[in-house]
Protein backbone atom coordinates (compact mmCIF):
# COMPACT_ATOMS: atom_id res chain seq x y z
CA UNK A 1 0.00 0.00 0.00
CA UNK A 2 0.65 1.13 1.09
CA UNK A 3 1.91 -1.37 -0.47
CA UNK A 4 5.28 -2.26 -2.23
CA UNK A 5 4.02 -1.40 -5.68
CA UNK A 6 0.62 0.31 -6.55
CA UNK A 7 0.47 -0.89 -10.44
CA UNK A 8 1.77 -3.85 -12.23
CA UNK A 9 2.78 -4.82 -15.76
CA UNK A 10 3.73 -8.36 -16.69
CA UNK A 11 2.43 -10.13 -14.13
CA UNK A 12 -0.19 -12.85 -14.10
CA UNK A 13 -3.98 -12.46 -13.33
CA UNK A 14 -3.99 -8.83 -14.04
CA UNK A 15 -5.43 -6.56 -16.06
CA UNK A 16 -6.62 -8.40 -19.46
CA UNK A 17 -4.92 -11.51 -18.63
CA UNK A 18 -7.40 -14.57 -18.48
CA UNK A 19 -8.00 -15.74 -15.64
CA UNK A 20 -7.86 -12.05 -14.23
CA UNK A 21 -8.29 -12.74 -10.31
CA UNK A 22 -10.76 -11.26 -8.48
CA UNK A 23 -12.39 -11.94 -4.89
CA UNK A 24 -14.22 -9.39 -4.09
CA UNK A 25 -14.32 -5.63 -5.77
CA UNK A 26 -16.69 -4.38 -2.98
CA UNK A 27 -13.76 -4.75 -0.49
CA UNK A 28 -12.86 -1.07 -0.61
CA UNK A 29 -15.83 0.44 -0.15
CA UNK A 30 -17.50 3.17 2.13
CA UNK A 31 -18.33 2.70 5.83
CA UNK A 32 -15.44 0.68 6.95
CA UNK A 33 -14.21 0.72 10.35
CA UNK A 34 -11.42 2.67 11.78
CA UNK A 35 -8.31 1.58 10.83
CA UNK A 36 -6.68 2.13 14.56
CA UNK A 37 -7.80 -0.62 16.19
CA UNK A 38 -7.99 0.88 19.72
CA UNK A 39 -10.53 -1.89 21.17
CA UNK A 40 -10.48 -5.59 21.17
CA UNK A 41 -13.78 -5.14 19.23
CA UNK A 42 -12.28 -3.15 16.29
CA UNK A 43 -9.29 -5.40 15.98
CA UNK A 44 -11.90 -8.50 15.61
CA UNK A 45 -14.32 -6.90 13.09
CA UNK A 46 -10.81 -6.32 10.94
CA UNK A 47 -9.70 -10.27 11.55
CA UNK A 48 -13.00 -11.18 10.29
CA UNK A 49 -12.84 -8.62 7.22
CA UNK A 50 -8.89 -9.63 6.33
CA UNK A 51 -10.51 -13.45 6.35
CA UNK A 52 -13.19 -12.88 4.62
CA UNK A 53 -11.31 -11.40 1.73
CA UNK A 54 -9.08 -14.57 1.87
CA UNK A 55 -11.54 -16.88 1.79
CA UNK A 56 -12.85 -14.84 -1.06
CA UNK A 57 -9.98 -15.38 -2.92
CA UNK A 58 -10.10 -19.32 -2.55
CA UNK A 59 -13.94 -19.65 -3.10
CA UNK A 60 -14.05 -17.50 -6.65
CA UNK A 61 -10.11 -18.36 -7.94
CA UNK A 62 -8.81 -21.70 -9.45
CA UNK A 63 -6.64 -22.96 -6.66
CA UNK A 64 -3.59 -23.81 -9.46
CA UNK A 65 -3.53 -19.88 -10.47
CA UNK A 66 -3.24 -18.61 -6.59
CA UNK A 67 -1.16 -21.60 -5.91
CA UNK A 68 1.60 -20.45 -9.13
CA UNK A 69 1.83 -16.58 -8.54
CA UNK A 70 5.12 -15.97 -7.08
CA UNK A 71 7.56 -13.43 -8.40
CA UNK A 72 9.58 -16.73 -9.26
CA UNK A 73 6.35 -17.73 -11.64
CA UNK A 74 6.46 -14.35 -13.26
CA UNK A 75 10.36 -14.79 -13.99
CA UNK A 76 9.89 -17.92 -15.41
CA UNK A 77 6.87 -16.01 -18.03
CA UNK A 78 10.04 -13.53 -18.63
CA UNK A 79 12.11 -15.79 -19.52
CA UNK A 80 9.64 -17.58 -21.81
CA UNK A 81 9.09 -14.30 -23.49
CA UNK A 82 12.27 -13.76 -24.22
CA UNK A 83 12.97 -17.01 -25.86
CA UNK A 84 9.51 -16.55 -27.87
CA UNK A 85 11.27 -13.45 -29.46
CA UNK A 86 14.51 -15.17 -30.01
CA UNK A 87 16.40 -12.23 -28.34
CA UNK A 88 19.92 -13.65 -26.43
CA UNK A 89 19.77 -11.02 -24.19
CA UNK A 90 17.07 -8.94 -22.21
CA UNK A 91 17.45 -5.33 -21.39
CA UNK A 92 14.83 -4.46 -18.46
CA UNK A 93 13.88 -1.65 -16.20
CA UNK A 94 11.89 -1.69 -13.48
CA UNK A 95 10.30 0.34 -10.71
CA UNK A 96 9.41 -0.50 -7.05
CA UNK A 97 8.41 -4.19 -7.05
CA UNK A 98 9.51 -4.44 -10.52
CA UNK A 99 13.28 -4.06 -9.28
CA UNK A 100 12.72 -6.80 -7.15
CA UNK A 101 11.31 -8.91 -10.36
CA UNK A 102 14.80 -7.74 -12.08
CA UNK A 103 16.93 -8.93 -8.92
CA UNK A 104 15.04 -12.11 -9.27
CA UNK A 105 15.71 -12.43 -13.00
CA UNK A 106 19.22 -11.28 -12.93
CA UNK A 107 20.27 -14.12 -9.94
CA UNK A 108 18.03 -17.24 -12.18
CA UNK A 109 19.30 -15.68 -15.38
CA UNK A 110 22.40 -13.65 -15.36
CA UNK A 111 23.29 -14.92 -18.67
CA UNK A 112 20.48 -13.23 -20.28
CA UNK A 113 20.63 -9.97 -18.82
CA UNK A 114 22.29 -7.17 -21.30
CA UNK A 115 21.37 -4.24 -19.64
CA UNK A 116 19.12 -3.43 -16.30
CA UNK A 117 17.95 -0.31 -14.59
CA UNK A 118 16.55 -0.93 -11.05
CA UNK A 119 14.85 2.36 -9.93
CA UNK A 120 13.64 2.51 -6.16
CA UNK A 121 14.91 -0.73 -4.83
CA UNK A 122 13.22 -3.43 -2.79
CA UNK A 123 15.60 -4.96 -0.38
CA UNK A 124 15.41 -8.32 -0.90
CA UNK A 125 16.31 -9.14 2.58
CA UNK A 126 13.07 -7.91 4.12
CA UNK A 127 10.60 -9.11 1.63
CA UNK A 128 7.36 -8.59 2.22
CA UNK A 129 6.44 -8.48 6.27
CA UNK A 130 9.54 -6.53 6.97
CA UNK A 131 9.63 -4.28 4.21
CA UNK A 132 6.04 -3.33 4.66
CA UNK A 133 6.76 -2.26 8.41
CA UNK A 134 9.74 -0.66 7.05
CA UNK A 135 7.42 1.65 4.95
CA UNK A 136 4.82 3.11 7.49
CA UNK A 137 7.51 5.53 9.16
CA UNK A 138 8.06 6.97 5.53
CA UNK A 139 4.92 7.84 4.53
CA UNK A 140 4.39 9.58 7.98
CA UNK A 141 7.48 11.71 7.28
CA UNK A 142 6.46 12.59 4.04
CA UNK A 143 3.18 13.61 4.80
CA UNK A 144 4.42 16.01 7.45
CA UNK A 145 6.68 17.49 4.24
CA UNK A 146 3.76 17.77 2.44
CA UNK A 147 2.30 19.73 5.48
CA UNK A 148 5.20 22.47 5.48
CA UNK A 149 4.60 22.65 1.89
CA UNK A 150 1.17 23.77 2.24
CA UNK A 151 2.00 26.21 4.86
CA UNK A 152 4.18 27.75 3.13
CA UNK A 153 1.24 28.35 0.16
CA UNK A 154 -1.61 29.40 3.02
CA UNK A 155 -2.19 32.34 0.75
CA UNK A 156 -3.40 29.47 -1.23
CA UNK A 157 -4.81 26.82 1.06
CA UNK A 158 -5.64 28.28 3.94
CA UNK A 159 -4.97 25.58 6.10
CA UNK A 160 -2.80 27.52 8.55
CA UNK A 161 0.67 28.88 7.73
CA UNK A 162 2.98 26.22 10.19
CA UNK A 163 3.73 22.73 9.63
CA UNK A 164 1.99 22.50 13.21
CA UNK A 165 -1.29 24.35 12.29
CA UNK A 166 -1.76 22.56 9.20
CA UNK A 167 -1.54 19.03 10.84
CA UNK A 168 -3.87 20.28 13.20
CA UNK A 169 -6.45 20.87 10.62
CA UNK A 170 -6.15 17.66 9.41
CA UNK A 171 -6.35 15.74 12.77
CA UNK A 172 -9.27 17.94 13.08
CA UNK A 173 -10.88 16.02 9.97
CA UNK A 174 -10.17 13.17 10.92
CA UNK A 175 -12.13 12.93 14.18
CA UNK A 176 -15.10 15.31 12.59
CA UNK A 177 -15.53 12.39 9.55
CA UNK A 178 -15.79 9.53 11.67
CA UNK A 179 -19.04 11.21 13.26
CA UNK A 180 -19.91 12.91 10.09
CA UNK A 181 -18.75 11.54 6.81
CA UNK A 182 -17.94 14.12 3.69
CA UNK A 183 -20.65 13.21 1.02
CA UNK A 184 -21.87 10.80 3.52
CA UNK A 185 -19.45 8.67 2.17
CA UNK A 186 -15.79 9.88 3.14
CA UNK A 187 -15.07 8.82 6.64
CA UNK A 188 -11.26 8.83 8.36
CA UNK A 189 -10.45 5.37 6.66
CA UNK A 190 -11.47 6.91 2.95
CA UNK A 191 -9.18 9.87 4.19
CA UNK A 192 -6.26 8.64 4.93
CA UNK A 193 -6.74 6.38 1.61
CA UNK A 194 -6.91 9.83 -0.28
CA UNK A 195 -4.05 11.48 1.41
CA UNK A 196 -1.36 8.61 1.67
CA UNK A 197 -1.07 9.63 -2.19
CA UNK A 198 0.86 12.83 -1.03
CA UNK A 199 3.19 9.94 0.27
CA UNK A 200 4.00 8.21 -3.04
CA UNK A 201 3.97 11.65 -5.51
CA UNK A 202 4.91 15.14 -5.30
CA UNK A 203 3.30 15.34 -8.62
CA UNK A 204 -0.28 15.19 -6.85
CA UNK A 205 0.62 17.55 -3.90
CA UNK A 206 -1.59 20.42 -6.08
CA UNK A 207 -4.47 18.45 -6.70
CA UNK A 208 -4.87 17.34 -2.72
CA UNK A 209 -3.84 20.15 -1.76
CA UNK A 210 -7.29 21.76 -3.67
CA UNK A 211 -9.23 18.83 -2.25
CA UNK A 212 -8.12 19.11 1.45
CA UNK A 213 -8.47 22.86 1.39
CA UNK A 214 -12.39 22.43 -0.56
CA UNK A 215 -13.36 20.64 2.49
CA UNK A 216 -11.87 22.54 5.02
CA UNK A 217 -12.97 26.09 3.17
CA UNK A 218 -16.25 25.03 1.22
CA UNK A 219 -17.44 21.78 2.43
CA UNK A 220 -16.40 20.23 -0.90
CA UNK A 221 -17.43 16.28 -0.32
CA UNK A 222 -17.75 15.28 -3.71
CA UNK A 223 -14.69 16.51 -4.44
CA UNK A 224 -13.07 13.90 -1.85
CA UNK A 225 -15.54 10.97 -2.75
CA UNK A 226 -14.36 10.99 -6.40
CA UNK A 227 -10.88 11.29 -5.14
CA UNK A 228 -11.00 7.86 -3.08
CA UNK A 229 -12.52 5.97 -5.77
CA UNK A 230 -10.01 7.01 -8.36
CA UNK A 231 -7.37 5.83 -5.92
CA UNK A 232 -8.17 3.07 -3.85
CA UNK A 233 -9.95 1.26 -6.76
CA UNK A 234 -13.53 1.08 -5.33
CA UNK A 235 -15.53 -1.86 -7.24
CA UNK A 236 -12.57 -3.56 -8.94
CA UNK A 237 -10.08 -4.94 -7.30
CA UNK A 238 -7.98 -7.03 -9.33
CA UNK A 239 -4.85 -5.17 -8.41
CA UNK A 240 -5.26 -5.35 -4.70
CA UNK A 241 -5.98 -9.37 -5.10
CA UNK A 242 -2.83 -9.86 -7.79
CA UNK A 243 -0.87 -7.80 -4.67
CA UNK A 244 -2.12 -9.83 -2.08
CA UNK A 245 -1.49 -13.19 -4.42
CA UNK A 246 2.03 -12.63 -5.20
CA UNK A 247 3.51 -10.75 -1.71
CA UNK A 248 1.62 -13.81 0.61
CA UNK A 249 2.60 -16.59 -1.45
CA UNK A 250 6.70 -15.31 -2.28
CA UNK A 251 7.76 -15.80 1.15
CA UNK A 252 5.96 -17.10 4.19
CA UNK A 253 4.06 -14.15 6.66
CA UNK A 254 3.60 -14.60 10.49
CA UNK A 255 0.25 -17.37 11.38
CA UNK A 256 0.20 -15.24 14.84
CA UNK A 257 -1.21 -12.53 14.85
CA UNK A 258 0.42 -11.39 18.41
CA UNK A 259 3.53 -10.56 16.34
CA UNK A 260 1.37 -8.61 13.94
CA UNK A 261 -0.15 -7.18 17.31
CA UNK A 262 3.12 -5.93 18.72
CA UNK A 263 4.68 -4.97 15.44
CA UNK A 264 2.29 -2.85 13.90
CA UNK A 265 1.64 -0.93 17.48
CA UNK A 266 5.47 -0.82 18.30
CA UNK A 267 5.49 0.78 15.13
CA UNK A 268 2.38 2.96 15.29
CA UNK A 269 4.53 4.72 17.57
CA UNK A 270 6.73 6.32 14.79
CA UNK A 271 4.01 6.34 12.18
CA UNK A 272 0.83 7.05 13.34
CA UNK A 273 -0.86 7.84 9.88
CA UNK A 274 -0.54 4.71 8.29
CA UNK A 275 0.95 2.12 9.83
CA UNK A 276 -3.03 0.53 10.63
CA UNK A 277 -3.56 1.40 7.23
CA UNK A 278 -1.18 -0.81 5.74
CA UNK A 279 -1.32 -3.38 8.64
CA UNK A 280 -4.80 -4.56 7.35
CA UNK A 281 -4.03 -3.60 3.38
CA UNK A 282 -2.02 -6.70 3.93
CA UNK A 283 -3.67 -8.88 6.83
CA UNK A 284 -5.25 -11.25 4.48
CA UNK A 285 -1.83 -13.13 4.01
CA UNK A 286 -2.21 -14.13 7.84
CA UNK A 287 -5.13 -16.70 6.03
CA UNK A 288 -3.69 -16.70 2.50
CA UNK A 289 -5.57 -19.94 0.99
CA UNK A 290 -1.95 -20.60 -1.40
CA UNK A 291 0.98 -22.49 0.03
CA UNK A 292 4.12 -19.62 0.48
CA UNK A 293 7.36 -20.92 -1.19
CA UNK A 294 10.99 -19.41 -0.02
CA UNK A 295 12.53 -16.24 -1.28
CA UNK A 296 15.38 -16.17 -3.53
CA UNK A 297 18.89 -15.38 -2.22
CA UNK A 298 19.56 -12.48 -4.51
CA UNK A 299 22.96 -11.74 -6.24
CA UNK A 300 25.20 -13.11 -8.54
CA UNK A 301 28.62 -11.89 -9.81
CA UNK A 302 27.99 -13.12 -13.69
CA UNK A 303 25.51 -10.09 -14.40
CA UNK A 304 27.09 -7.49 -16.79
CA UNK A 305 26.11 -4.36 -15.63
CA UNK A 306 23.27 -2.31 -13.63
CA UNK A 307 21.95 0.89 -13.02
CA UNK A 308 20.20 0.78 -9.13
CA UNK A 309 18.58 4.23 -8.48
CA UNK A 310 17.34 5.08 -5.12
CA UNK A 311 15.71 8.28 -3.96
CA UNK A 312 15.96 9.77 -0.11
CA UNK A 313 12.25 10.45 0.41
CA UNK A 314 10.66 7.16 -1.06
CA UNK A 315 8.49 5.64 1.15
CA UNK A 316 7.11 2.50 -0.41
CA UNK A 317 11.15 1.82 -0.76
CA UNK A 318 13.25 3.48 2.36
CA UNK A 319 16.64 4.50 1.24
CA UNK A 320 19.27 3.16 3.15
Amino acid sequence: MTSSFSRRRLLRGVGASKPALSCDPNYFDYDRPSYVPYTPQLEQVWLKRSKGYADACRRKNDPDLLANMKTTDTVADMESIRTALGAEKMNFYGYSYGTYLGQVYATQHPDRVRRMVLDSNVDWRDVWYRSNLSQDPGFDRNLLIWFDWLASHDDTYHLGRTRAAVKNVFDEQLLKLAHNPAAGAVGPDEWLDIFQQAGYYQLRWTQLGSAFAGWVNKGDGATLKTLFEQFAGRGDDNTFAVYLAVECTDTQWPTDWNKWRVDNWVTFGKAPYFTWLNAWFNAPCVFWPAKAGKPVTVGSKAVPSMLLVDETLDAPTPYE
